[in-house]
């Protein structure tokens, strides 16, 4: 930081962008803070079990045989570099915690007694090395901004996660809703398909009898073929009716794409309500006359 401040700056930038802070430390001196440590640790002739722990402190596998390992990643976690403003992301940092504590079978409620010795320690210790770091008053106020940040940090996550949570949902309303849709189109096009045949096979039929010279047949079978054809023309308008309704399908709510819509009893719901306006009107018919 004293020799190298504008690369450090750098690294920090690139590190608030989301970069890995020890890749981006590699790429510009070719080695990274942790190698440093070890090697400052080794120089002090600590036992191998810190120089090791202090070394690994980013790369920590949580089953650890060296116990200390975990220990000072945990260490890690529960403070906040001062000198360079490295922060590790709260998620990342709240679930390193809660794996490390587990690891080390400390309970929620030993975690936060740690946490809020910390303060009171730390002074404890700094004056045991005859080191300045400032009063209690300052030390509270500090911590007191970084609770409000972290609460604000968390408020935003909370934000994020219900946006995401009703994107999903409107995600998933949206495809079922096409789901119904494509259901639906399909099974009216059927509709439509075998009204259309069913008014062309007749139409030919007649061709064929007129085209041997088969009128009598013709007028023997008009009858059935009118009541075909008629019926015919009611799937038709049926089907029209309900392409109307299924049109802005897309727009409509549903739980699930499994709750598409049952065209086929739409459909004979609608022709059963068409026939019984038929004879309605022909009853009023009769009874005029």
């Amino acid at each position: 930081m004293h020799n190298y401040p504008e690369q450090v700056s750098e690294i920090m930038h690139a590190n608030s962008e989301g970069k890995n802070l020890i890749d981006v430390e590699k790429d510009t001196f070719g080695i990274d803070h942790t190698e440093i440590s070890k090697a400052v640790a080794e120089a002090w002739q600590l036992p191998e079990d810190i120089v090791d722990a202090v070394g690994a402190h980013h790369q920590i596998e949580y089953n650890s045989e060296n116990v200390i390992k975990p220990i000072v990643k945990l260490a890690v976690l529960l403070t906040k570099d001062r000198f360079t403003g490295f922060e590790i992301p709260l998620e990342e940092r709240l679930f390193g915690i809660a794996e490390l504590s587990k690891n080390l079978n400390l309970q929620q409620e030993q975690v936060d007694e740690i946490s809020s010795s910390l303060l009171t320690d730390t002074m404890e210790f700094a004056e045991y090395l005859g080191v300045d770091i400032g009063n209690i008053e300052e030390m509270l106020i500090t911590a007191n901004q970084e609770i409000w940040k972290s609460y604000l940090c968390i408020e935003n996550l909370f934000k994020e996660r219900q946006e995401l949570t009703k994107s999903l949902l409107d995600e998933e309303r949206h495809r079922g809703a096409i789901e119904s849709k494509n259901i639906a189109m399909a099974t009216l096009s059927h509709y439509l398909n075998n009204a259309v045949m069913a008014i062309f096979g007749r139409t030919q039929l007649v061709r064929m009898h007129l085209a041997k010279d088969q009128k009598d047949i013709v007028m023997e079978k008009m009858p059935d073929m009118i009541d075909k054809i008629e019926m015919s023309v009611n799937k038709i308008v049926a089907v029209i009716e309900e392409m109307k309704e299924v049109s802005p399908i897309d727009q409509k709510k549903f739980d699930s794409m499994s709750k598409a819509i049952n065209i086929d009893d739409r459909i004979e719901s609608r022709l059963l309500r068409m026939n019984e306006d038929v004879e309605l009107h022909e009853s009023m018919a009769t009874t005029s006359s």
